[in-house]
């Protein structure tokens, strides 16, 4: 999808269906575990279209002598804040606070 439609495209993609995911996941109803289910694989799914993107990116925008590092930095700088999403929930929840 990246070589055909580009950049632009994969992520549009992405923010569609990482929108809908998270609208699926705050849905509550009979069958929230279903849609929670589903809405967490959507927003998985857009997951694939973001990650692939960064050497491409740097093959548009930046040298050969700095691709390396630039591409690096941005695959670093997305497992960084994939670990502090996972995180930062547990540290600004309590145990007595209820969803």
């Amino acid at each position: 999808m990246l070589t055909k439609k580009g950049i632009r495209v994969s992520y549009y993609i992405a923010a569609a269906l990482m929108i809908v995911g998270i609208w699926l996941r705050t849905t509550l109803s009979a069958d929230g575990a279903y849609l929670c289910l589903l809405g967490s694989f959507l927003c998985g799914g857009s997951g694939l279209f973001v990650m692939n993107s960064a050497s491409k990116i740097t093959m548009n925008w930046f040298r050969s002598e700095v691709m390396t590092i630039v591409t690096f930095g941005s695959v670093l700088a997305t497992f960084v804040s994939l670990a502090a999403s996972l995180g930062l929930p547990g540290l600004m929840l309590d145990s007595k606070s209820t969803v």
